[in-house]
């Protein structure tokens, strides 16, 4: 970190140096209390010159000057004569003291790359670490040559971490700040710090402790740090555990384009260097990811070092330790035979596990030639390695009439499957050998009855214990470290699937074991459109995509993912007529402009006015119900720019989900052809799409099945015709505006006849009562109306004026489409023309 104005005032505590020459021969040396002497005189020594020289004082001296008979050199005392440590191509390690005679030590290095690691720890009094420049060459360290300081008060270890040093040389100073202590100092030129130290002691972990962008005091001058940067590219956390548990760490909050690292180490040698085989765990997924790590720890200490790998970010560092567990899972059982060879009528048998010391039995199984029990039996661990003892019992009817174990040894006669499982290397030892994780089969013999089974043994979090796949396992751990699984997690978890090709049967289990168990951290649009790639949705199998299973292939995978998350699987865009297919082209503008209206609303070439009336009276009374129906605005290409929406609607009051991107159907002119966008052309930086990305995701929703439409993903239908057609039914056309009600706002919706009883009765009343009330209210025409009203048709209504008591309805065409799109209409215009109206109850 470079030197504040308030830093520079500990900088000058080194005092300035200067390139001194060396004392000569019969100098005189002033007595003074730092060699343990007394000098009433006034002394200093003028740089450059071989003596003292005493400044006049009306005090006598009490004890003469020594005279030094030969010549006494300080050689690193001084910039000049800093230890020369030559260029810094490897780790280097140099130890001295500092005290009261001898207050400061340099050391002079040169590096040719860019980074520079320093610690200086084994300090029993307090010792400051600086890094300088001698930028004019003048021996002096002048304002500005203070590269950086660490300086954190008492016997604390000090740090220095910079990465863009340009080549050359340095000077590096240990100082003294109070009491004599000795040290070591540590140098290092790698990228990525190869060094230890305490910077953060956090002492014997117990539960969880979390670091949340982590600025600590300096000690006697200045706060240095607060995140990871150039500046200072590595922070170290300390802590101890007393016995064997399972620790975690996170490593969340890293702020948009930065890159932090984290890894586990235990130095075993204690030599302050992570040297091969210390480093137990690494996690680095990428810029703007969590990282994650959880392992089985023994007792003792370790270090978290976080490192910057790019940008500049706080962060939070979590850690948490829990009992070790181990679980042992049998998978199947395979062949429970009697000699003979016939399994009918060979008895039932039930099992009995011994796991760490605890005896747990199954109750009777019945007798098959293949059993899948998925038999599980978890224990708290105390050790490193843990006993399993697995026996297998003829019930002969019951547990308290078994007479018979079964052979589950190869040989014969041996009864018992006696293992070992090692909890930090995840190892089974014993009467079979391999990795905790896998299946092991163990096949019987002899004259008794034999069997073999298949069984897993597993230790660690909920990841380790619950999901199969390693990269599932390490991604969703890492991006569920902060508590949540947001839309970038989830399909970069769905993605990590890819790495074959092809999705296997552990994968897509794991994934559905994600989607189920771990939902609670998704927001709920997130879990709703997983679960659609991961099980199941009609549109998939409609799109001809496919649900997903084992053997999908990845582009299966990234097309469904493009589907659900980015909106690219667009309806088909044919005109209303089914002559014309339309382009798809991306539109600027933004989701909204200055405000919601109800004037956004504009009917194009579908017949939908039946949903585009119901979100005119929606934006009319609630603009906020519109503005949430867009649950997310979505950077796919992180270049800050919007390229999809994930939007709601209510399928009987159930939210359900879909995503739109940016691209809408075009006239070749680069105009909107179904719903507008009000600005103009394709590229109008005005452009406001909410009502046509609405009208989109209803189009999207179609192939859901149960908008009540034709289940395509259409506007008008997915068949082209030659000659023009006069009407059409198909994609979203023609529908039901209280049904579109319910769907957009998620309420209970009634609808009501304008007239009832021949004419004689009239619910006009009501629907003012509904209007006033601030319920959203549309209204239809029947198969005839009047003069400048659309039969067949549907408005919403935006006013009343009960000084005339007329009624001001709006047509969704629009002024586009219909010059007078707002029209007040009478009492008796309402009850000639309309026959239905529709609000919330």
């Amino acid at each position: 970190m470079f030197p504040t104005s308030q830093d520079q005032a500990q900088l000058n505590a080194f005092g300035t140096s200067t390139l001194a020459a060396p004392l000569q021969a019969d100098a005189l040396v002033p007595q003074t209390s730092a060699y343990g002497l007394t000098d009433t005189n006034s002394v200093s020594l003028v740089a450059g010159s071989s003596a003292p020289i005493f400044a006049e004082s009306n005090v006598t001296s009490i004890i003469s000057p020594i005279r030094v008979r030969t010549p006494i050199y300080i050689t690193d005392d001084s910039l000049g004569t800093a230890t020369n440590l030559g260029g810094l191509s490897s780790t280097t390690t140099r130890t001295g003291s500092v005290s009261s005679s001898d207050t400061i030590d340099y050391f002079r290095v040169n590096l040719t790359g860019s980074s520079l690691n320093l610690t200086l720890t084994g300090m029993s009094a307090d010792a400051d670490l600086q890094l300088i420049r001698d930028h004019n060459s003048n021996g002096i360290v002048d304002s500005g040559e203070a590269i950086a300081v660490s300086n954190r008060g008492s016997s604390s270890d000090e740090t220095i971490n910079l990465h863009g040093l340009a080549a050359g040389d340095y000077f590096i100073g240990v100082k003294r700040y109070s009491g004599d202590t000795s040290y070591t100092l540590r140098l290092s030129p790698d990228f990525t710090s190869n060094l230890l130290a305490t910077e953060n002691n956090v002492g014997t972990l117990i539960g969880t402790q979390t670091f949340a962008n982590p600025s600590y005091s300096e000690g006697e001058s200045f706060d240095r740090r607060n995140g990871i940067s150039t500046t200072d590219t590595s922070d170290y956390y300390r802590f101890s555990i007393g016995s064997i548990r399972n620790v975690s760490l996170g490593l969340t909050g890293i702020g948009a384009g930065a890159d932090l690292d984290m890894r586990l180490i235990r130095d075993y040698n204690s030599n302050g260097i992570i040297d091969s085989g210390e480093e137990l765990a690494y996690s680095n997924h990428g810029s703007n990811w969590n990282e994650a790590i959880n392992k089985n720890l023994e007792a003792g200490d370790y270090f978290v070092q976080v490192n910057r790998f790019g940008g500049a970010s706080t962060y939070s560092l979590k850690l948490s330790e829990t009992a070790a567990q181990v679980r042992f899972t049998v998978n199947q059982v395979i062949a429970i035979d009697n000699p003979d060879g016939i399994f009918s009528g060979d008895a039932d048998y039930y099992a009995r596990i011994t796991v760490n010391g605890a005896t747990t039995t199954t109750g009777t199984i019945n007798n098959s030639n293949n059993i899948a029990p998925n038999w599980q039996f978890t224990q708290n661990a105390n050790s490193r390695y843990i006993n399993i003892d697995v026996q297998l019992w003829d019930s002969d009817g019951g547990l308290t009439g078994a007479d018979d174990r079964i052979d589950i040894d190869s040989r014969a006669g041996y009864r018992d499957l006696n293992l070992t499982y090692d909890l930090i290397t995840n190892q089974v030892t014993g009467d079979v050998n391999g990795l905790g994780g896998r299946r092991l089969s163990v096949s019987g013999g002899g004259d008794s009855d034999r069997a073999s089974m298949y069984f897993t043994v597993d230790s660690g979090d909920w990841y380790n214990m619950n999901l199969r796949d390693v990269g599932t396992i390490d991604l969703t751990r890492s991006f569920a470290a902060d508590g949540t699984l947001d839309r970038k997690d989830m399909i970069e978890i769905l993605r990590g699937t890819e790495d074959g090709s092809v999705i296997d049967s552990t994968e897509v289990i794991d994934l559905r074991r994600v989607v189920s168990d771990l939902g609670y951290m998704m927001p709920a649009y997130v879990k709703n459109l997983s679960n659609k790639i991961v099980n199941s949705d009609p549109a998939n199998a409609r799109s001809g995509i496919g649900n997903l299973y084992a053997g999908s292939t990845g582009n299966q995978m990234e097309r469904l993912i493009g589907k659900w998350f980015l909106g690219t699987d667009r309806p088909d865009a044919i005109s209303f007529n089914r002559t014309t297919t339309h382009t798809y082209q991306s539109v600027s503008g933004s989701l909204f402009q200055n405000s919601i209206s109800y004037l956004d609303v504009d009917q194009n070439d579908v017949g939908d006015c039946y949903y585009l009336a119901a979100l005119g009276s929606v934006a009319r009374q609630s603009a906020s119900t519109i503005q949430n129906m867009f649950v997310s605005q979505n950077d796919d290409n992180g270049d800050g720019i919007t390229d999809s929406w994930t939007v709601r609607l209510f399928n009987n009051g159930v939210a359900d989900y879909v995503t739109v991107d940016r691209f809408l159907p075009t006239s070749g002119g680069g105009g909107a052809v179904f719903a507008g966008w009000g600005g103009g052309d394709v590229n109008n930086a005005n452009n406001e799409l909410w009502v046509a990305l609405a009208e989109k995701a209803y189009a999207q929703f179609n192939e859901s099945g149960w908008i009540g439409q034709d289940n395509t993903n259409s506007y008008n239908g997915t068949t082209t015709s030659l000659i023009p057609v006069m009407s059409n039914g198909a994609g979203i056309n023609g529908g039901s505006a209280t049904t579109a009600l319910r769907q957009i706002t998620g309420l209970s919706v009634d609808d009501h006849g304008m007239t009832s009883w021949f004419g004689l009765v009239n619910s006009v009343g009501d629907m003012l009562t509904a209007f006033n009330d601030g319920k959203m209210v549309t209204l239809c025409t029947p198969g005839s109306a009047g003069s400048g009203i659309v039969s067949n048709h549907c408005y919403s209504l935006i006013g009343y004026n009960s000084i005339n008591d007329t009624f001001r309805v709006y047509n969704p065409w629009g002024y586009n489409n219909d010059g007078q799109a707002e029209r007040w209409v009478s009492r008796q215009q309402l009850l000639d023309n309309f026959d239905v109206w529709a609000a919330l109850n």
